[in-house]
């Protein structure tokens, strides 16, 4: 019987079915004493009077809890209450290897760190006398800071004689009996088992080093080693075939490849004997130089050797120039810096640059020998990169998925990054990423003391260890808005930029609340950076070096104009990054990407397109699923259209405002008119309501309302909850009621974010996004009251939206996909739901987090979604890098 959300086993609340097998059903649940979430392994009742499977299932769980490794998921405990047998063991965040594999052949660099994580595993299991039997891409997870965790030592599921035959072979139940190695005994998944373990004789350790090498087959070709329609055409092939060793990449290592065929061969006494051996091998192939590594590289046609020739002369000499003028300074004779050398960079072919609105994807590190980038390939989620400025290669860092915000450590041997609003370090050029904190996190600077500052979700400044700790607050931000860009000047002192609108910047210390006012920017504020002498910003598209005094940290002269033509993103981020050793690196195109409204189905087919790709700040469907209305960004300001999806036809909607700029468009629940955002000049912005194509003036809800953004409208149209930015507490959720123009904060606000309130057909439930808990999570609560509610999301989620019937929930997941949440019926006093179902990937980077932006709305039927797909992005620009300078600097 599946378990339903809140049921309770001893302390352990049940949240959500994570996972299901012949050996168990894995529920996430909450540990009410610890706080902690957990992974819950219960019988299924098909088996739970099964004496052999309950031995087994008692010996899997001895034989985990006497494993402490790292990369082993751990066992917490064991529980046998009302009815239930249950494992409790460490919850283990990111896909299944199998999951990745899906996506096709895995880099090398990456199989590389992720093999020898297995191996360590195994080798530790070995060393306790215990083998695991049953290795899989399904049993490894990988998560999001590159950790690798193997699972389900101990397990070995039973075959089931009906319909055995018709089983995924990649996914086949084994055959056994108590007894664990005896002769006579078939163990482990057909696709993986050893040829011993296929005739049934004893096993031992090295049953798993060629489960492995399986595993290390299939990252490397995207394809098994063995395969077959049948389970016994499996089983067969792994007795007497071999794999087809043609099908990996020849520009992998010799030796790695040397390995997989000695961890295949079907003679035990062949094989490694020892795991460690094996982890030992692929750690001296990680490390070795690669030019010693690959095979023959594969040859080039003569035209294609004379362009590589001429490119590389040029880089050549690009890399000479550069390797001999970072960090010079003026000469005795104060004639000046040497003249600059500027020069263009891009990604390698098939990435390209990770245009994010709110952040600047790319850093210089402060000797000015590497540039660290978010990149994207084909589409996908982004990954830091990092170049050497004296070399022409680039290199993806393994692990580093969803980074968008690079950063150095003063002395430039590690990067650190920013994934999903969590800090993470990696040292370069090639360790594995380490989970500085997980809390949200932005705009991060390292200082030379060791600790990593960022702009914490209250908007003021703080302060986390860089080995990781505990977070403390250095600044409130208060009615300044927002604290970001901080920039330290030496171990403790440290400059930031106050304010969303006209910014200020102030010089504080840590472990002090004094402060000093460096200087004012009357623009809406950019991003700083500080050299020895200058602070960077960027003011009407020119990025100025302001002279400043380093010791009393005061304006020291009037400011000199480096380069024009800089664009101020979202938040005011300006995409630019500078060196103290004399590199620039900048951008003279807009972040800002377009997108394309699209329609798609469940399974991710792509139906019919709506609009021209254009620039949205917000999109809304109106119920009956005929009219769209999208506030497109224009050069005159933001514009709101409504597409006539019966017709084809289109119109803008400009309500008759003042100044041009209404945003963030959302449907009456009749269809019948449209609440915005509205800029205006008399009475600043403000919350409207209007006709979608009618010539009478808005009507204003709610005034001054730069930062409120409309949510959802009840049934009978006297109710809009929206968001309502405080000092106090942040962004929260309140309610405005249109009779007497009330606006009431709803109860369950906090200090953290909550955003994107949905109410459900019924108006009975309120779904939302709260950063309480250190990321974004879906929640839903009853409507008012706030209780009962709960969350729904369980790693990360976004944009909630109903179903017109309110029999499901959707969702964007941390990693991007569009979930739904089938809900059930319950008794009114709960909110009660069934499993969640990934339907298919969004196309396209999740920029904006505030939830009432819509990334997606789905159709009133729930099997149609309208998507805002990225563009791909041909026109993200090249990098402009300059050697030395302040060769450009100039008067204003």
């Amino acid at each position: 019987m599946a378990l339903t959300p809140g049921t309770r086993i001893g302390s352990y609340e049940i949240a959500a079915q994570i996972g299901v097998g012949g050996m168990g059903e894995v529920y996430r649940a909450t540990d009410t004493k610890l706080g902690r979430q957990v992974a819950i392994k219960v019988l299924p009742d098909a088996v739970a009077s099964d004496a052999d499977r309950l031995a087994r299932f008692d010996r899997e769980a001895r034989t985990l809890a006497v494993l402490n490794h790292p990369n082993i998921a751990a066992v917490h405990g064991l529980e046998d209450a009302d009815g239930f047998k249950a494992i409790v063991m460490e919850l283990v965040e990111g896909p299944t290897l199998a999951d990745r594999i899906t996506r096709g052949p895995i880099p090398v660099d990456e199989v590389l760190a992720i093999a020898t994580q297995m191996a360590e595993a195994l080798e530790a299991a070995h060393e306790q006398g215990i083998v695991h039997r049953d290795l899989k891409p399904a049993n490894v997870k990988v998560r999001p800071d590159g950790a690798v965790k193997v699972l389900d030592f101990g397990l070995a599921k039973a075959m089931e004689l009906t319909g055995a035959m018709s089983a995924s072979p990649s996914m086949s139940p084994t055959i056994t009996t108590p007894a664990m190695t005896q002769a006579g005994l078939i163990l482990g998944t057909a696709a993986y088992m050893s040829p011993e373990q296929a005739r049934g004789v004893a096993v031992d350790r090295r049953a798993d080093i060629w489960a492995l090498g399986c595993v290390l087959y299939e990252m490397l070709t995207g394809q098994q080693a063995f395969g077959g329609e049948l389970i016994s055409d499996v089983m067969a092939s792994v007795l007497k075939a071999e794999p087809d060793y043609g099908r990996l990449p020849p520009h992998n290592p010799r030796r790695l490849r040397a390995l997989v065929v000695r961890c295949l061969e079907k003679d035990p006494k062949r094989r490694w004997r020892d795991v460690g051996d094996v982890r030992v091998e692929l750690e001296q192939i990680r490390d070795a130089p690669t030019d010693t590594l690959t095979d023959e590289p594969q040859r080039l046609r003569r035209g294609e050797r004379a362009i590589w020739a001429a490119a590389v002369l040029m880089a050549l000499a690009a890399i000479w120039l550069v390797s001999t003028r970072v960090g010079s300074t003026p000469d005795e004779g104060g004639r000046g810096y040497d003249e600059p050398l500027a020069f263009q960079f891009s990604p390698p072919e098939g990435a390209s640059f990770y245009p994010h609105v709110w952040r600047i994807p790319f850093a210089l590190s402060p000797d000015g020998q590497w540039l660290a980038y978010a990149a994207t390939v084909d589409g996908g989620p982004s990954r830091l990169w990092i170049r050497e400025m004296s070399s022409l290669a680039a290199q993806a860092i393994t692990g580093t998925e969803g980074a968008v915000e690079p950063f150095w450590s003063p002395d430039s041997r590690w990067v650190g990054f920013t994934a999903s609003d969590v800090l993470y370090r990696v040292r370069i050029p090639g360790g594995t990423p380490q989970l500085i904190a997980r809390t949200v996190a932005r705009f991060p600077a390292w200082s030379p003391g060791g600790e990593i500052l960022f702009t914490n979700v209250q908007r003021g400044l703080s302060r986390v260890p860089v080995e990781g700790g505990s977070t403390s607050p250095v600044t409130t931000a208060n009615s300044e808005f927002i604290h970001r860009w901080p920039q330290f000047v030496d171990e403790s002192r440290f400059l930031y930029a106050a304010g969303s609108g006209p910014t200020r910047i102030y010089a504080a210390s840590i472990g002090s609340n004094l402060r000093q006012l460096v200087m004012e920017i009357p623009a809406v504020g950019s991003t700083i950076a500080h050299v020895p002498g200058y602070l960077l910003y960027v003011q009407d598209g020119v990025l100025w070096a302001q002279p400043i005094d380093d010791v009393s940290l005061a304006v020291d002269g009037a400011r000199r104009r480096i380069a024009r033509g800089i664009p101020i993103g979202g938040g005011g981020a300006a995409p630019f990054s500078v060196s103290p050793a004399g590199v620039l690196a900048y951008w003279t195109q807009s972040l800002i990407q377009r997108a394309q409204l699209q329609w798609m189905e469940r399974d991710g087919t792509v139906l019919t397109r709506v609009g021209q790709p254009a620039v949205y700040d917000g999109f809304d469907l109106s119920p009956d699923d005929t009219l769209v209305a999208a506030a497109q960004v224009e050069e005159l300001g933001n514009d709101i259209w409504v597409y006539d999806l019966e017709s084809g036809g289109a119109f803008s909607a400009a309500f008759n405002t003042e100044t041009r700029g209404d945003t963030v468009p959302v449907w009456t629940r009749d269809g019948a008119e449209l609440t915005f955002l509205a800029p205006g000049v008399a009475e600043g912005s403000a919350l409207k309501r209007a006709g979608a194509n009618s010539s009478a003036d808005p009507v204003t809800l709610v005034a001054s309302g730069s930062n409120k953004l409309a949510g959802s409208w009840n049934a009978a149209g006297d109710q809009l909850v929206f968001e309502d930015f405080t000092f106090d507490n942040g962004v929260d959720l309140v309610v405005f009621h249109a009779d007497d123009g009330r606006i009431e904060p709803l109860p369950w606000n906090t200090r953290s974010d909550e955003i994107a309130g949905r109410l459900s057909p019924d108006d009975q439930w309120v779904a939302y996004v709260t950063n309480q808990s250190g990321q974004n999570e879906v929640w839903v609560a009853a409507y008012p009251s706030g209780q009962p509610r709960r969350q729904v999301s369980p790693a990360g989620g976004t944009h909630p939206d109903w179903s017109g019937d309110g029999t499901e929930l959707f969702f964007i997941s941390a990693d991007r996909w569009l979930v739904s949440v089938a809900l059930r019926e319950g008794d009114g006093s709960s909110f009660v739901t069934g499993p969640l179902t990934k339907l298919f990937q969004m196309p396209g980077p999740i920029d904006i987090v505030a939830g009432s932006h819509n990334m997606f709305k789905a159709a009133s039927d729930g099997q149609r979604f309208l998507v805002a797909a990225k563009v791909e992005a041909t026109d993200v620009p090249p990098l402009n890098i300059v050697v030395n300078w302040r060769a450009l600097l100039e008067g204003e």
